[in-house]
């Protein structure tokens, strides 16, 4: 039963796999897999680098320093970065854990990305906001930037992305 080869990692280190290399990254969150394991695991993110293509997934995290972090470790950026936007409401008890649609845009040029793509939204009703209201919040907050944020795609399930 369970994952043959899983590959448990710590913050900052990187395996590969099939000519791609993975590396786990810090987020901000919490974690748990049984009643009595609370943060007994990391929680993260994940950079993918192959051939010339680098993306980041954000994972489930809430804002902090990790941004920063990240985005000096990696200088030259991301081809693309998957930020999650939903699940934002009310802030007052999402914001430890989970990023909005500000924050996604913040981070995304912190990141240094080439293009934002939004998930964590419009699945299941997680928090107070409505299932459309962080991409159509997102595709505001951008348009405001005037072209200083990085290019926003806000796509559809199961829709392909050529990057």
């Amino acid at each position: 039963e369970g994952f043959e080869n899983a590959v448990i990692q710590e913050w900052w280190t990187a395996t590969e796999y099939a000519g791609t290399k993975i590396h786990f990254l810090p987020a901000k969150h919490w974690s748990r897999m049984g009643l009595t394991d609370m943060n007994q695991y990391h929680w993260g993110s994940y950079a993918f680098e192959f051939e010339n293509i680098r993306i980041y997934f954000g994972g489930d995290t809430g804002f902090s320093k990790h941004f920063s972090e990240i985005g000096k470790k990696f200088p030259q950026g991301f081809s693309a970065t998957l930020l999650p936007i939903g699940a934002f409401k009310p802030r007052w008890f999402m914001e430890p854990a989970h990023i909005g649609p500000k924050e996604a845009l913040e981070a995304s040029g912190i990141l240094n990305s080439s293009l934002l793509l939004p998930v964590h939204w419009g699945t299941f009703t997680l928090g107070d906001d409505r299932p459309s209201e962080a991409p159509l919040y997102l595709k505001k907050l951008h348009s405001e930037k005037n072209g200083t944020a990085p290019p926003l795609k806000v796509w559809t399930m199961g829709e392909i992305i050529d990057l």
